[in-house]
């Protein structure tokens, strides 16, 4: 999707947790995902970041 944002990707299933990934430097601003853990997900992805 284009929005005022920015362009953004969203994959999103009814009944999912939703993961929200936001981008610098790259064509999408954001991901938004429908995922099983997405709390465990999120946790891990932000340990990583901020493991550098």
């Amino acid at each position: 999707y284009y929005t005022d944002k920015g362009k953004q990707f969203w994959l999103v299933t009814k009944g999912k947790g939703v993961l929200n990934i936001e981008l610098k430097n790259e064509s999408y601003k954001r991901i938004i995902l429908g995922i099983d853990n997405n709390v465990k997900w999120a946790k891990k992805i932000s340990d990583a970041r901020f493991s550098k």
